[in-house]
């Protein structure tokens, strides 16, 4: 019989280390009959490759339609607008991303969808999906044909895309005709040049708008998207704004898979502003809870298509994670505080065994065991010949055996229980583990060295058993209640054994080895390059422990990014990244993860591979290059152009880059130092004809020299990532001229226009600024600290990117008039701290590894006095609008009253902006209440005494 043995979850918990919309009630739209199908051709449920023919030629495009019947009033109908990658003739690639890829991992999706394509991969980019563009116009062709193969609700008739396909949902409602549409939905977009924004805003009075935009957007900044709502709203439309706190240009994978866009499918008027203002009787209940502007949370698993990822390269050692003794046992410990309650509780099968009872054999089963017990404490320890130590303490551990049943060869027969076995009630049982890590096929294994672990005999309790019933089984009761109890104390031994036996098997349960989540963050951050970020997954190449830690390398698997691609053997190039490396740059109680900035090289160069980075100038967001593409510069560029041959002709400027762009890497502990390198990068002109096709003028090669240095911005539990691009050291020069009209080409203007247009683009637009998020691990989260560097000496191809993540701090925020006077103290029975009060404008900080529990002293009646503070939370003391008291909440509960100052452009230079994305920093009061900090004085307030925040500086006191 075998004593509580640790769940493996304890034990997986060590190793795993885990990267990472409010609900609508649906509602069907009531009013009109479904619109039958008029066609004899009914589409056959699933998506179905279909071809719509014009005097253009054949167009392929794709159609999803749900497996379940149609409802009474038709199923909802979606026109989904992809964005710039899917461009092409094959049908196919525009499923893949965006809403497609949510619907093949949804199968019983509710609504019929479109998927046209645009034909042109070399054309503009923002007005593609125009009514007034080619492509634009056939899928409103492509739409209405589909209206007459299946029956559908002409009440629920919904327009939407995302990127290039977000900018076309605006220009067809300004430009088209916005009655068509029941509801439209904008995803990571802004309006383009050619949008006008008068008719924008009276198309939204029209037509219910939902716009949806990424916080951490790179490709389409967050400004963008903000400048537009703006407009709208000064020109008195109507649009619901959406922001997805820690999302990037992929902010779809959030937008698509909410509850708010299934609801908008079944019931359009949930995204119209203009409900929330009519009287009650004629709207919904449901739809006026809805704010005008909301943020949500990024999904944590984004559902993207199997098929949707084909690996293309792999950079091997291209990253590292090292974490030391004392910060993997504070994981752990936190780890198993986050355990349920019943983690070591469950049943264990029927055991059976054989004692010689008086020279007779007594055959016994032990039937009903369950176990239950609590772990105290963990503890994790490294060792040099890679071997781990993992220490895990239980108390108050139990079995319970409720039946127990005998029998002797004559038939004689007995019955007894319940039994109770119980140990770790003086002091903790001790279970250790001598662990050795390896990586088998990309997967980690954990070989068991040895276990220790005992039960001590002055700890070790037999409790009954209450009931005896026996049948000839030539014993008393009582010596056989005796024997029964002895026999238990005896098999003491054969407990420990067993519990060492269940050590492998436990090990063997934990897999799925480390994950980094997207490493490519750490180094795509610094492309200076609005393009398509590759997806880079992440898969254990080794790992070892010594003395002081843990060290684990990787290898980055770089997705391609052509849909089409074939599966194929993935290329691989080496990180240079080692094992000591990482044992050399970690730092005490720190998780430091280091990328080789050979991942830049060959992300940009896979993007090179596919055509990606090629763009308009008239479609950089926020038109950095205005200048650049007026006409009177170009045919100052290309002076041939000028000749009256060409004077009706359309011209355009396009950049493209056709090598990998590198980054070099210094040696830096203050920030990371990299320098962005390339000298392939091609500035074309091109001419239009009336009657014909694009033709080449000219091409500039130009050189590119961009200095970039990486900090991190800290205020209170906030973190952004601030990249400071050194407009003074850019260089941008001439290498090669290519005249193709004329015989001269003025490339040192082409090389001054897209410098001003480059440096107004960092400047207005800031990319390189964003918040970052904690580094979530099971039951635990660790918060960054900062960036540094280290050059090309350290034997790494361009040198490394690293950042450094520790245990976050949990503070409180005064930004209400009133002073608040708390209590607080260790979850769940630890004693009171306190009271404290905390000033207006002041912040206290706590540095503890424990959930806290916060009670306010002397509230107003009616506000909740009591909550608990989860570690590395910011909780901010404020007043809502509307309410007469303040209240306490989380700093994702907590939205300013002023709501549009969230979302306004601030004019001042990216690098003065506020370090809390998209908000100022709270103006923090320059006196405040005097404190004791000594440690005399938090004593005697208490083991939880914060340190107050008064000065101006963002970074709070720690106590």
């Amino acid at each position: 019989m075998t004593l509580a043995r640790p769940a493996p979850a304890a034990l997986a918990l060590l190793f795993c280390l885990a990267a990472q919309g409010p609900a609508v009630a649906q509602e069907s739209a009531p009013g009109l009959a479904a619109a039958e199908p008029s066609n004899a051709e009914r589409l056959a449920p699933g998506f179905s490759l279909r071809t719509y023919t014009d005097e253009f030629g054949a167009h392929k495009y794709s159609v999803f339609v749900p497996r379940t019947p149609p409802p009474p009033a038709g199923y909802p109908l979606v026109l989904f607008l992809h964005g710039a990658n899917e461009r092409g003739t094959d049908g196919i690639a525009q499923t893949k991303v965006g809403l497609g890829a949510i619907i093949r991992n949804d199968p019983d999706f509710p609504a019929v969808v479109v998927f046209p394509q645009v034909e042109n991969p070399d054309g503009r980019i923002l007005p593609a999906w125009n009514p007034d563009r080619p492509d634009g116009a056939r899928a409103l062709k492509i739409f209405d044909e589909v209206k007459q193969t299946v029956s559908f609700d002409p009440r629920r008739q919904v327009l939407t895309g995302w990127s290039m396909g977000g900018y076309g949902v605006l220009g067809q409602l300004a430009k088209g005709d916005p009655e068509r549409w029941s509801a439209a939905v904008s995803v990571a977009s802004g309006r383009a040049n050619d949008v006008d924004r008068k008719a924008l805003a009276e198309a939204s009075r029209v037509t219910p708008l939902w716009i949806v935009a990424g916080a951490q957007d790179r490709f389409v900044p967050f400004v963008e998207t903000a400048k537009t709502v703006a407009e709208l709203r000064e020109d008195g439309g109507r649009v619901r704004f959406t922001k997805v706190r820690n999302a990037g240009h992929s902010v779809w994978e959030t937008a698509f898979a909410s509850d708010r866009f299934a609801a908008i499918l079944q019931n359009p008027r949930v995204v119209d502003p203009r409900e929330t203002n009519r009287p009650p009787g004629e709207v919904d209940l449901t739809v006026t809870d809805l704010p005008d502007e909301d943020e949500f949370d990024r999904t944590a698993d984004a559902p993207v298509a199997p098929e949707a990822f084909q690996p293309e390269l792999i950079l091997s050692r291209g990253a590292f994670v090292r974490a030391d003794n004392a910060l993997m046992t504070k994981l752990a410990q936190q780890a198993a505080q986050a355990l349920p309650p019943d983690t070591l509780t469950g049943a264990i099968p029927d055991q059976n065994i054989t004692r010689d009872v008086l020279g007779q054999k007594i055959f016994v089963n032990f039937s009903g065991i369950s176990y239950a017990g609590k772990i105290s404490n963990v503890a994790v320890r490294g060792h040099d010949g890679n071997v781990v130590t993992v220490r895990v303490e239980l108390v108050d551990a139990s079995v319970t055996v409720r039946c127990i049943r005998m029998r002797a060869p004559l038939g004689h027969r007995g019955i007894a229980g319940p039994v109770t076995v119980r140990a770790g009630l003086r002091r903790p049982l001790v279970l250790e583990v001598d662990i050795r890590p390896t990586i088998v096929q990309n997967e980690l294994k954990l070989t068991a060295l040895c276990t220790r672990f005992s039960l001590p005999a002055d700890d070790y309790y037999v409790c009954g058993p209450t009931c005896i019933d026996e049948d000839g089984l030539f014993l008393t009761e009582s010596k056989l209640a005796k024997q029964l109890v002895e026999g238990i104390y005896e098999a003491r031994r054969q407990g420990e054994q067993a519990v060492r036996d269940a050590v492998p098997e436990m090990l063997q349960e934990v897999g799925g080895g480390v994950s980094l989540g997207n490493p490519g963050g750490l180094a795509g951050e610094l492309v200076p390059l609005p393009l398509i970020e590759p997806v880079v997954k992440v898969e254990l190449a080794d790992v070892r422990a010594d003395r002081d830690g843990l060290t684990a390398l990787f290898d980055l698997v770089v997705g391609s990014t052509d849909l089409r691609a074939a599966p194929h053997t993935p290329e691989r190039a080496d990180g240079g990244v080692t094992l000591d490396l990482g044992e050399r740059v970690a730092e005490p109680e720190e998780l430091a993860v280091g990328v080789s900035t050979s991942l830049v090289r060959l992300l940009s160069g896979e993007l090179v591979k596919d055509g990606v980075p090629r763009i308009d100038a008239r479609d950089v967001p926020g038109n950095p290059l205005e200048t650049l593409h007026q006409r009177e510069n170009l045919l100052r560029i290309v002076p041939g152009l000028s000749a009256p041959e060409y004077a009706a002709d359309e011209l355009r400027a396009r950049l493209t880059l056709v090598g990998p762009m590198s980054a070099i890497a210094s040696d830096s502990d203050e920030n990371a130092s990299v320098r962005m390198e390339s000298d392939d990068v091609e500035l074309t002109v091109d001419h239009l004809p009336p009657d014909g096709d694009w033709q080449r003028a000219a091409v500039v090669r130009l050189s590119l020299r961009q200095p970039v240095s990486a900090a991190v911005r800290k205020n209170g539990a906030y973190r952004n990532f601030i990249a400071v691009a050194d407009l003074e050291r850019t260089v941008i020069t001439p290498l090669e001229a290519m005249p193709v009209v004329g015989d001269r080409v003025d490339a040192n203007l082409a090389a001054e226009l897209v410098l001003e247009g480059w440096n107004r683009w960092l400047i207005d637009e800031g990319p390189f600024s964003g918040p970052l998020q904690d580094f979530d691990l099971p039951g635990a989260s660790l918060r960054i600290e900062e960036f540094a560097s280290r050059s090309p000496s350290t034997g790494v191809s361009g040198g490394l990117l690293l950042a450094r993540f520790t245990v976050p701090d949990t503070s409180l925020e005064n930004r209400s008039d009133l002073p608040l006077t708390y209590r607080i103290r260790a979850e769940p029975n630890g004693p009171w701290g306190g009271p404290f009060t905390l000033v207006p404008g002041d912040t206290h900080t706590y540095k503890t590894r424990e959930v806290l529990r916060f009670e306010q002293v002397g509230a107003a009646p009616g506000v909740a006095t009591r909550r608990t503070l989860e570690i590395g939370q910011c909780y901010h003391y404020h007043l809502p609008v509307g309410a007469l008291y303040p209240v306490l909440d989380s700093g994702t509960e907590y939205a300013p009253s002023d709501d549009t100052a969230v979302y306004r452009k601030d004019p001042r230079p990216w690098r003065l902006r506020a370090p809390v994305a998209g908000r100022e920093s709270p103006a923090l009061s320059s006196t405040t209440e005097t404190s004791d900090d000594s440690e005399a004085g938090r004593a005697s307030r208490g083991p939880y005494a914060p340190r107050s925040a008064v000065t101006s500086s963002p970074s709070p006191g720690r106590n």
